[in-house]
């Protein structure tokens, strides 16, 4: 690990980008004890899911950010290395301290992008374990890769149709014309499709159109420069505007889930702004998780003294041994435990902790459907309504 401490700025842990999340918050705040600088840690939401291991990950490396007294911020952006430079810069960084992950932009990781890139601060690597090192499970693709089987078909479907309009028009338009049909279907396909479908159903086409329309026909092979030319620019605006049209229509979504959220939250803050006892708080902060999970809710308090109470303070009840377990669990380690995570995964529960100014004050638990699945965008989302939850309810509360 290399670093060049040019100037007295906070010190920034990236995190979200590997398996090294925590031990580059550790790498981060030792650099930042050395420098007297205070200590960031950002994630740039670029709407992405991901899998359930990687979301406990995660939000093992927030508590422990937490335990360091380090700045936490969450930045909405679509192209992860642009966020963090951005970022940085705004708030003046003397280093970012980044693991040396898997996340690859067009072939190219996060962290190498960052190295290469003009900027006043410098980067400092944080490696990943060889996959199957012990402790550390291989990283799975995060919803940013491939998208799911069914997609490739459509994809497959779609060019298969065109093609087949294709063969119905070439004897009046001509082989040329036969790129235009592909191409609108291309920019079609990017609305609805993922981006790794669309780059899949471009090259498909561009196959199609060789090998079908392209004198000589029935072969790959081109015997005219006008046509390579042509087939090479067809490639060349397929792949763009599929990319792009991905990429914006994913910045929408990110945008859309980021103002509904928002407005979710206002909402809650509102009604606990307003709520003048601990059991107004509780069933107006059930009700808003119950609607914004889809799924049952529960709130458990601590008792005086320590430890969690017996019975719901509010929301679904009874709950069984394994359930209780795994909310004991998360209340004493003030992490998430239960469904999704590796403490009592086999509670039909999921619980958060509410930690407040005062410390812990319970655990906030939920059970969605069983088929219905879990990320870290998700679990972000109910850890800050836990935290909006905790500050009001430690209004209320009485001193222990």
């Amino acid at each position: 690990m290399e670093a060049d401490m040019e100037k007295a700025g906070p010190v920034i842990a990236a995190l979200g980008q590997s398996s090294t999340d925590e031990d580059v918050i550790r790498s981060a705040s030792a650099l930042s004890r050395e420098s007297g600088a205070p200590l960031d840690c950002v994630i740039i939401d670029n709407g992405t899911v991901s899998s359930a291991e990687e979301g406990e990950r995660l939000a093992r490396a927030l508590s422990l950010a937490r335990s360091l007294g380090a700045r936490i911020a969450s930045e909405p952006g679509i192209d992860t290395a642009a966020g963090l430079l951005g970022y940085a810069g705004a708030r003046g960084a003397s280093a970012l301290v980044v693991g040396m992950g898997r996340s690859r932009i067009l072939g190219r990781r996060v962290a190498d992008r960052l190295l290469s890139a003009r900027r006043a601060f410098s980067v400092v690597t944080v490696s990943v374990p060889r996959s199957g090192a012990k402790g550390e499970a291989t990283p799975k693709p995060s919803g940013g890769g491939f998208g799911p089987a069914g997609h490739y078909l459509a994809a497959v479907l779609l060019v298969a149709a065109v093609t087949l309009l294709n063969l119905l028009l070439a004897g009046y338009a001509g082989y040329w014309a036969a790129s235009i049909p592909y191409l609108a279907a291309i920019s079609l396909a990017a609305l609805v499709l993922d981006r790794w479908p669309v780059l899949f159903a471009a090259l498909l086409s561009a196959a199609a159109w060789d090998f079908l329309f392209i004198p000589p026909r029935f072969t790959m092979f081109i015997s005219r420069t006008e046509d390579i030319l042509m087939l090479g620019l067809y490639v060349l605006v397929a792949l763009s505007s599929g990319w792009m049209t991905g990429m914006l229509r994913a910045s929408e979504r990110l945008l859309a889930a980021r103002e509904s959220r928002m407005s979710r939250l206002g909402a809650l803050a509102h009604t606990l702004a307003g709520a003048k006892t601990i059991g107004a708080i509780l069933e107006a902060s059930v009700e808003s998780i119950k609607e914004a999970f889809s799924a049952e809710t529960i709130v458990i308090l601590r008792e005086k003294g320590g430890g969690l109470k017996r019975e719901a303070e509010s929301g679904w009840e009874p709950l069984d041994a394994t359930a209780r377990d795994a909310a004991r669990a998360c209340f004493g380690e003030m992490r998430s435990a239960g469904r999704f995570t590796k403490i009592h995964p086999d509670s039909e529960w999921h619980f958060v902790p509410m930690d407040g100014t005062r410390g812990g004050l319970g655990v906030i638990g939920l059970r969605r459907a069983h088929d219905a699945d879990w990320n870290e965008d998700l679990e972000s989302f109910l850890r800050t309504i836990a935290l909006t939850v905790s500050i009001a309810a430690a209004r209320e509360l009485p001193e222990d």
